[in-house]
């Protein structure tokens, strides 16, 4: 009951710290402050639900852990939706620079409202370890999405490393929800020597076969260690953030 609470008044406080009385109507109908600014966000109204559920976890519980984050010079949102990572990490970050990627078409709309309010420079492109195509198999709604490499697809891919040299050359904070498409990204060994932090979203199925071990094992590999690992009870996915290792 006492965590329940605690829960409770954390989450009633992340509401006040962006603008927003407790107990509202209507999330998306109100304005949000965001380092100073208040404005209001742009979404697909007919994903209204889904996206009120994505506003309670990214900002208001901070699934991706920014609150625990030291002040990174650069950001890279890697499936980028409609945004709201980046508002977020807008929210704490007001000085740093962050670019987002996001391949569909049908949300860019209002990924690319989002972004202009907050500064944040975004490219309506998939990442994957090679540039080429790819085609996007559109699936419940567009949190789902899932890009199949395909030589006459109609999104473009831009390798992580292109990403990765087009941000700075290094990125401090690399969060990562691109359905499946972080175990291609996780092969780019060069590219990773250059990121900092890592907070993602894993997805288990879309590697039949693979564990969690094998997920934590090959960040291992590439010089990090897990700071949360938080397993879903609804399925083989989950969320999990990592950090470079002293010395790596």
């Amino acid at each position: 009951m006492l965590k329940r609470i605690q829960k409770s008044v954390a989450f009633r406080m992340q509401m006040a710290r962006f603008g927003i009385l407790y107990g509202r109507s209507n999330i998306l109908g109100n304005s949000f402050k965001i380092a100073g600014r208040k404005f209001h966000l742009s979404f697909p109204k007919e994903e209204k639900n889904i996206h009120e559920t994505e506003i309670g976890k990214i900002l208001f519980e901070d699934c991706y852990g920014l609150r625990r984050i030291r002040r990174p010079s650069t950001i890279l949102d890697i499936g980028a939706n409609i945004g709201l990572f980046s508002v977020a990490a807008r929210h704490y970050f007001p000085d740093s620079t962050i670019q987002a990627y996001e391949p569909n078409k049908e949300v860019e709309p209002f990924l690319k409202e989002n972004c202009k309010k907050v500064s944040v420079s975004y490219f309506n492109t998939a990442i994957g370890i090679e540039s080429g195509m790819a085609s996007l198999r559109l699936r419940e709604n567009s949190l789902h999405s899932v890009l199949i490499p395909e030589r006459e697809g109609n999104i473009s891919v831009s390798s992580f490393r292109d990403a990765v040299n087009r941000i700075g050359g290094k990125v401090d904070l690399l969060k990562l929800d691109c359905e499946g498409g972080e175990w291609e990204i996780l092969e780019d060994i060069d590219s990773w020597s250059k990121v900092k932090f890592v907070t993602m979203e894993y997805h288990l199925w879309a590697k039949p076969g693979s564990t969690l071990s094998d997920l934590t094992g090959q960040l291992d590999r590439l010089g990090f260690i897990c700071v949360t690992v938080e397993p879903s009870p609804n399925g083989p996915f989950g969320m999990l953030s990592a950090k470079r290792k002293e010395g790596h």
